[in-house]
């Protein structure tokens, strides 16, 4: 059985035939019907139009604000848009593959720059022509760990401290001093970031060393990299993700953590013999 449409006049195209976007056109007794015949073809049908003096029925694809240039004017023609929920919502856009009326659920998705505390949103067409959404779109700190004080579990060179993994320097290569290294001997590398204040941690990159002078490929040394988070040095305990590896020559590692991972630190650990990193993103949203 067809889902039943609403219906919303626009008295602007009264007296106005319109050709472009024409999905159907049929010879019906009575407007109801023609919007009955729109509401059999729901997945096409955005609007339709009625003539009451030549009975004329014509179904579009398009809905119809205001007169396109190719119309032309012929005595009447009345014309309806399917009445729908808003498909907008701040900062993101709903994702709809037919006609949002009430009912209808969708996924949405936040535009770049944005993202959400729960990892996704679903948007919903109520019975009053609202569209209710399970979340916000939110600004991201897209660079929440750039500057902030970094540390990690022993330090190979005082050329290549912690820091360099968050100055802002994407080289890839370490012999510039622009990747952290952590020394011979240290069974349980890490390194860390202080955040210095509590966020909403949403994804954490990794930028894996590349070539450097040496000719040597050491870029698998990224791997089974843990991710953690925490409000103090003491309990970073909350996962974020994890990094299976190997990587390669300046790979950039995206980990998205679980909706809802909060903390103030953020600490990146391996179980091989070194930990290097070139540049650590973290993109958060504040409380």
């Amino acid at each position: 059985m067809p889902r039943k449409l609403d219906f919303e006049n626009v008295p602007s195209l009264d007296d106005v035939l319109k050709t472009n976007s024409l999905f159907l056109e049929l010879v019906l007794n009575s407007r109801l019907l023609c919007g009955a015949e729109c509401s059999v073809h729901v997945d096409v049908c955005r609007s339709y139009a009625w003539n009451r003096l030549s009975l004329r029925c014509l179904i579009y694809s398009l809905k119809f604000d205001s007169a396109p240039v190719s119309a032309s004017t012929e005595l009447g023609w009345q014309h309806y848009n399917v009445k729908v929920c808003p498909t907008t919502i701040p900062n993101g856009a709903i994702n709809l593959s037919g006609v949002f009326t009430p009912g209808t659920t969708s996924n949405a998705t936040c535009d770049f720059g944005y993202g959400t505390i729960s990892g996704q949103i679903t948007a919903a067409c109520n019975a009053h022509y609202q569209t209710e959404v399970s979340d916000t779109c939110h600004p991201l700190i897209m660079d929440a760990a750039l500057g902030r004080p970094s540390k990690e579990s022993t330090t190979i060179m005082s050329s290549n401290p912690a820091s360099v993994a968050v100055d802002g320097n994407r080289d890839t290569n370490w012999m510039s001093g622009s990747c952290t290294h952590t020394s011979f001997g240290d069974p349980t590398p890490w390194w860390r970031v202080d955040l210095q204040r509590v966020l909403y941690i949403i994804t954490v990159r990794l930028l894996n060393r590349g070539s450097d002078s040496t000719g040597i490929d050491s870029s698998g040394r990224l791997k089974d990299a843990t991710v953690n988070t925490g409000n103090t040095t003491l309990s970073i305990t909350t996962p974020c993700g994890f990094f299976a590896g190997p990587g390669t020559l300046g790979q950039l590692v995206t980990i998205n953590c679980p909706p809802y991972t909060v903390g103030r630190f953020v600490k990146i650990s391996i179980v091989t013999e070194f930990l290097t990193l070139c540049e650590v993103d973290v993109f958060a949203i504040a409380p």
